[in-house]
Parts: C-alpha cells; structure tokens; sequence
C-alpha cells in the first residue's frame, strides 16, 4: 500500500531541502589589507573558506601569486554559527606578498575544487609605487603638507598634496579618496594649479605643483593620522607611474573646560553673524520672513538650526536653509543662511525674534558671543478695511436702486469678450515671431560656418599667426589647443574631442580621415600638453610646430566626410 504524502509534510520537506542542499556547499573569498602599496611594502592577502564541512585536502595554486613574491604563509580554522548554516567551519589561508614590480599589479582569481564543484574568487587589483628616484637625474614624488598641525577640534586648516619633479608630465589623476576617521573633508572643486615654482636643492632644481586641496576640519581631541594617498602620473613621453604621498599626523588639543561657557556652538574660527527681514508694518496673521545669516572660517555647515529666543508671539515654521562656499587659497569661507517664516500672533509692537552663539577665536584665544539685531514689527488689527473682499457682478444691487458700486466694480481679464480675441489673435503671432528669429539665428550660425569652410586656409592662417605673437610658453600651448577645439566644433560640430585621445581618433576614424592625419594631429596635441608641464624645457621650434598644424588643419578642412 502506497503511502500518500500529505501537504504538511511536502512543505516541510520544501524547507529543509534548501539545508540538506547546502552541506555541501561552501563559499570561498579573498581581501587584501591595502589596494595601494609602495615597492619597499608588503600587503596581507586572505583567502577565507566557509561551510558546513571543509575538506581538508583544499591546496591554492601559489603559482597565481607570479607578481610577488611570498614571505610567510599561515592557515588555522575556526567554528561560527549562522542563520542558514547553522553551525559551520572557516578555514583562513593568510599570505604575506612583497611585490616584485611597480605598476597595477592583478591578483588573478582563486579556483578551488571541493566534492565535485568548483568555486571561483574575484581578481583583485594592486597599485604599487615605484621609489622617489627613477634615474640619477629625474627625481618624481608626492609631499603631503598641513597649513597647522597642532589645533582644537572643529577648526580649519588647509592640507595640500605637492608634486616635486624635474619630468615634463601630462597627466596627474588621485587613485584612492581621501577619507579618515574623525575628519571633516572639504574638497576644492579644481584639482591643483598648474603654475610650478621652482625649488632649488643644493645642486638639483626641481618644480613644485599644486596638485590636490583639501580643507579639513577634525571632530575631536587626540591624535589624527592621514594616510599615504597613491597618484596615478602619466609622463610626457606617455610613461604611467605610481607615487605615494608620505602619512601626516596632526595632533588636537581640547580646549580648556573651566573656560568654555554655557551654550557654546564648537565653532572655532571668525565669524560674523547678520539678520534681516521683509516687513516692519503687517496687519495679524501676515506671515513675515526673517532671514539670520553666519559667516566664516569654521564648519558652518555642520551648525544645528538656531533656537530662536522671545519666539511665543509668533507662530513659526521649520526653515529654508541655504549653504554657500567660496574656496580660496588657503582657507574655505562656508556662509549658511535661515529662513524662518513667522506669523504674529497678536497686535501691537513686537520684537522679533534673536539668535545668539558663542564661537572661539584661535588667533585672540579668547572666546566671543555674537548676537543678531532685534526688530521691532508694528502689528495692526485685522479689520473689514484691511480685507480684500472679492465683488461678483451677482452680488451688486441693480442700477436704478445704487449706481456708486457700478463705478467700483471692473470685470476681471478673462471675463472681457474682447480678451479672448486678443488671445486668439496674439499666441499665434507670438509662436511665429519666436520661430522667425529661431530660424534666423540657424541661418546666421549656418552663414558664420560655410564661410569658415568656404575660406578655412585664410582663417586657419589668421588666427594661428596671431598665437605665434604670444611670448609665454604656457599661454601659447593653451590658446592652441583651444583654437584646434574651437576649429573641430566649428566645421564639425563635435564638442569636448580633445579631452581624450581614443575620444579624438575614433571620432576622426568614423568620418574617414586618413591615418597619417590623425596621427599627426594627436602628436601636436601631446606636444602641447606636455608644455604646459615643464616650464623649464624649451618646445620644439614654434614656427615648425605652427606649420605642421596648419597643415593638418587644412587638410581636415578639405577632406569630404562620408
């Protein structure tokens, strides 16, 4: 007799199924300690398995490992408990790698076979940096300075990351964000200057740049450690290098407690602090807006929304809040502003409304309370005069008994027969007189091209002439890659090529441009580009320079683009 399965059983065995699948399953993971190391440093590299039961025959091919060299190696296993598994097994297999290269170096994927399956890691990538010193004559690194080192918790200062060389570079890109613990970032928008000053040491002369800024502010006393950061620098004759900026330490002082007094905001820097409103004179039950402004060097933007004090006439609403920043070179001005809508409660002369914050000056050592200026607001009573009563013409009595109202009394817009004539007539109009000058700016814009097309060797001969007058190197490389951008928007609409050069060669392949062109035109470019970099070192002789491109200019002008 067969035994029938009931449904409660089925669903059980749906249950357990799941589990008695997994016995046999493991999971298999890999991590690294840092993703970006120097050629002098070793990294931790952890390969983590977890399952039910680990076989104990698991091997790793070291042969994956090509790239370093392996110090020591260590494995132990340790027992957990999870919600799925239940109780299971993890066995840890630790590496400690030295790399044998610079470069991006890959951790290639792990494959283990376990009880017939097979699992597969993800590959990780490494950045190792080279030495500060390339050859005996070119020197390449990256200093991490701090305006102050020692400060109290909440003020500014500015860190910069410096670039020292006496290489003509093309390119500079961070690799890894700054972020440390216990650290407010702000992060300038621009990545560094580009203006080098030159730094002599002993016999040696090296360019300074500017390459990263960051204005910090730390949360708390105690020690700060901010790591090495690794920049990716591609040199000019198109060479790729890692460098690591050297670790800083700032140290945080607190503030003495017996002085600190009673609602102190943990601002520390100058401050100023303004307020302003709308209206003086309202009838009740008007809202008035009261706008309370701080200004400075600290911050701002992690300030609470203010307590607004002798606030019981007035009923208020939570406020619009607006944030401004304006960078400079060594400081980051924050300006924070509050909207508070506030509707007078009662009539009469009313005071307004005072914020007040206390703010520690490093530079006086010396606390400071500033408060915002108290208004005084005349409140009228609400009466028939003040309302505004909205007359229907139903409402009005007829002619023959009061004429007075019919001279008050002027229909709105939309009731007017006439007006709907006129909207007939005047949105057609309107829609054809915008089309019309539509139309003429296109044929203006159309005109301004075909006669760049139609005389491009005199125009290319024009405004290239004019860049060979320029004296200063820098200046010169920049007004000529931005006229060749300017040239290449204008016969061929194409925008922002010159940012990349895969950008610039597949946009100038899809139109059929012969290669000898192409490669010549990004030559130019990488020549230019380089210039800007190295001060120092004399550009190929302009005149040539001016002529190799004008000939390339000319010719992509004359080409017929498929």
């Amino acid at each position: 007799m067969v035994k029938r399965i009931s449904i409660f059983q089925f669903i059980i065995f749906l249950f357990i199924l799941p589990v008695l699948s997994q016995n046999n399953r493991i999971t298999i993971k890999t991590e690294v300690s840092s993703n970006s190391i120097s050629i002098d440093d070793t990294i931790v590299f952890k390969v983590i398995i977890r399952g039910k039961t680990i076989s104990s025959k698991i091997t790793v091919d070291k042969n994956l490992l090509k790239d370093f060299g392996i110090i020591s190696t260590k494995s132990h296993i340790k027992n957990g408990y999870d919600i799925k598994l239940g109780k299971y097994k993890e066995r840890h297999i630790i590496y400690i790698l030295k790399p044998k290269k610079s470069g991006e170096l890959i951790i290639p994927p792990f494959t283990i076979l376990h009880k017939a399956n097979i699992y597969k890691t993800y590959p990780i990538t490494i950045y190792v940096s080279e030495k500060n010193i390339i050859k005996e004559k070119e020197r390449l690194f990256i200093k991490a300075v701090a305006q102050k080192q020692i400060l109290f918790p909440k003020e500014q200062t500015l860190l910069k990351f410096e670039l020292f060389t006496n290489m003509s570079i093309s390119g500079i890109s961070i690799k890894e964000p700054l972020s440390v613990s216990g650290l407010w970032i702000e992060e300038y928008p621009d990545t560094g200057t580009r203006k080098a000053e030159l730094i002599k040491t002993g016999k040696n002369s090296l360019y300074k740049y500017t390459i990263k800024r960051y204005s910090i502010f730390p949360q708390s006393k105690g020690k700060i450690i901010i790591p090495s950061i690794t920049f990716e620098i591609t040199t000019a004759s198109d060479i790729t290098l890692y460098r690591k900026s050297n670790p800083l330490t700032l140290y945080v002082k607190q503030l003495d407690p017996s002085r600190i007094p009673d609602g102190y905001s943990g601002l520390v820097g100058n401050f100023s602090l303004n307020s302003s409103m709308d209206k003086f004179e309202v009838i009740k039950g008007t809202p008035v807006r009261l706008k309370i402004t701080i200004t400075g060097t600290g911050n701002i933007k992690a300030l609470p929304t203010p307590k607004l004090k002798n606030i019981k006439n007035f009923r208020h609403f939570p406020p619009e809040v607006n944030i401004k920043i304006k960078y400079k070179d060594t400081e980051v001005i924050e300006t924070k502003e509050w909207i508070f809508t506030l509707v007078p409660l009662k009539s009469g002369i009313l005071r307004s409304p005072s914020y007040c914050i206390w703010y520690y000056i490093p530079s006086e050592n010396r606390f400071r309370n500033s408060c915002t200026r108290i208004y005084k607001i005349f409140v009228r009573k609400e009466t028939l005069e003040n309302k505004k009563i909205m007359v229907s013409r139903k409402q009005l009595p007829p002619p023959e008994i009061d004429n007075s109202y019919l001279g008050e009394w002027t229909p709105a817009f939309l009731e007017k027969p006439e007006s709907i004539l006129i909207i007939i007539i005047f949105l057609p109009l309107l829609n054809l007189m915008v089309f019309l000058l539509f139309l003429m700016k296109q044929k203006r814009r159309n005109n301004k091209n075909k006669n760049i097309i139609k005389n491009h060797r005199k125009y290319v001969k024009k405004r290239l002439k004019k860049i060979s007058r320029i004296k200063d190197q820098k200046e010169f490389a920049n007004n000529t890659i931005s006229f060749v951008g300017k040239y290449m928007e204008l016969l061929y609409g194409a925008e922002n090529v010159l940012e990349n050069f895969s950008i610039l060669k597949d946009f100038l392949v899809e139109r059929n441009f012969p290669v000898s062109v192409i490669n010549e035109l990004i030559s130019i470019i990488k020549t230019l580009r380089a210039s800007t970099y190295s001060p120092r070192k004399k550009t190929a002789d302009r005149q040539h320079l001016l002529k190799r491109l004008e000939k390339v200019l000319v010719d992509l002008g004359r080409v017929k683009v498929k």
